[in-house]
């Protein structure tokens, strides 16, 4: 499934793939940073944002609903964080702003053979005495024990104070576990079952196969890392390489890491041909888990040459930096894979192909924004949707695109046209750019 997001700028398209990044750090249960607090709308106090999830499990399948608020809040010490890690006393003016997740609401139903109405499980908002609500399923979930009870209140605001998700916390999936395990011989499935599967399931979802590449995150906005996920003793050891400077690797770790970049070459030698990735070794040093360490350089090789890889153009080393990513969508249905400005330094029409394989023959999800249209001309037209000027309905699809229309002129006929009942350019003027420009020219020289 591939779903491409098009849209004149500040339109929105770049929100919606941060917002896949924030629920990434939701479900992972680590803490939000405040760079997200850019989502929210000015003069608001807060955003809500709503998901869906299809979870086909075993001889279970299921509908899920979650959905949460983030405010900006100033940091502020109570007691019971002061039970688990130091707090240091600083001025009122000093106090860092954090984020606060609040109002989480986590629903699922079951679906075929057994439908039933999605139930409504978890509700942090509605709780008057307790970590949440609905106390009906409070009860079914965790049980009656007052002592766990203070644990889950505890917990509660531990994750308000250190901007984690409450739902997604370790101490709750724990009491939930507990309870599902009174519960594992009985012939009938309790809820506390269903819950603590989905929750763990929704968890290692977005740790292992949720990947989110937003440019306004200074961490990969420059496309300088990389992500090799190698095989070691029959687990799974994932490594970051700095593509524009040397990585520290444990040097047990080497013929894995020649074995993975081997595989990548086969693919990254058809995209751009005669080119293939290696690394050389510069020098060993102790790490300091006491592991013998090696410093290694990743390198191009091409026409007989090898260089730095950041010698590279921009566009091959993010060709680079994302092709494992592409490799697994192609690959494995779990996988979800959101890249914000995929164009960006790629040949259009290798864009266009790329993508296009993915559509037809790939098995994960690929979810990207674009400028470059050139995939309107190779993606089928539910593949495609488009950002509106309405702030109320911000993304839609075309109506009216017959199979013969050519969706990039078509789409270019509705911003020259602006009509239909999806309005997706706010209008600009040449003559009056023109103008601008003129008298901007005065204020900028005199």
């Amino acid at each position: 499934f591939v779903y491409g997001l098009y849209g004149q700028n500040g339109s929105g398209k770049t929100a919606l793939i941060s917002s896949l990044g924030l629920l990434k750090r939701v479900l992972s249960g680590g803490s939000v940073p405040e760079e997200f607090s850019k989502l929210i709308e000015l003069g608001k106090e807060y955003a809500q944002f709503n998901f869906k999830f299809d979870l086909l499990t075993g001889d279970f399948s299921y509908k899920i609903f979650y959905s949460f608020k983030i405010r900006i809040r100033k940091q502020e010490t109570i007691p019971t964080l002061a039970l688990f890690q130091e707090v240091k006393d600083s001025p009122e003016s000093e106090q860092a702003r954090h984020i606060e997740i609040f109002d989480e609401l986590f629903k699922f139903a079951m679906q075929e053979p057994e439908a039933s109405r999605m139930t409504e499980v978890i509700n942090t908002h509605t709780c008057a005495n307790s970590a949440f609500g609905p106390q009906s399923k409070y009860l079914d979930l965790v049980g009656n024990n007052k002592n766990d009870d203070t644990k889950l209140i505890v917990a509660k605001q531990l994750a308000s104070q250190l901007s984690r998700s409450f739902v997604f916390s370790t101490e709750l999936l724990q009491a939930i576990s507990t309870e599902a395990g009174k519960h594992k011989s009985s012939p009938q499935r309790h809820i506390s079952n269903d819950a603590v599967l989905i929750l763990a399931w929704m968890k290692y979802y977005a740790l292992n196969f949720l990947f989110v590449v937003d440019t306004r995150d200074t961490h990969l906005s420059s496309y300088q890392l990389m992500e090799l996920h190698v095989n070691y003793k029959n687990t799974t050891v994932t490594i970051t390489f700095h593509l524009d400077k040397p990585t520290l690797i444990r040097e047990d770790l080497v013929q894995s890491v020649e074995s993975s970049i081997k595989g990548m070459n086969g693919v990254l030698s058809q995209i751009i041909p005669g080119m293939t990735i290696g690394f050389v070794t510069l020098n060993s040093e102790l790490m300091k888990d006491g592991h013998k360490g090696l410093n290694v350089q990743l390198t191009s090789r091409r026409d007989g040459k090898e260089l730095p890889l950041s010698c590279e153009s921009e566009g091959i080393i993010k060709i680079i930096s994302i092709l494992r990513l592409l490799i697994s969508v192609f690959n494995q249905p779990h996988v979800t894979v959101a890249i914000d400005e995929l164009d960006s330094g790629i040949f259009e029409y290798l864009l266009g192909e790329i993508l296009k394989i993915i559509a037809e023959q790939g098995k994960g999800q690929l979810i990207f924004t674009s400028h470059n249209l050139r995939p309107l001309e190779t993606l089928r037209k539910e593949f495609i949707a488009f950002t509106t000027t309405d702030p109320l309905n911000r993304y839609t699809r075309l109506t009216g695109v017959k199979t013969t229309n050519n969706l990039r002129d078509f789409y270019f006929r509705k911003i020259l046209l602006n009509s239909g009942p999806e309005n997706i350019y706010n209008p600009t003027s040449n003559a009056e750019i023109a103008f601008a420009m003129r008298e901007a020219s005065g204020a900028i020289y005199g």
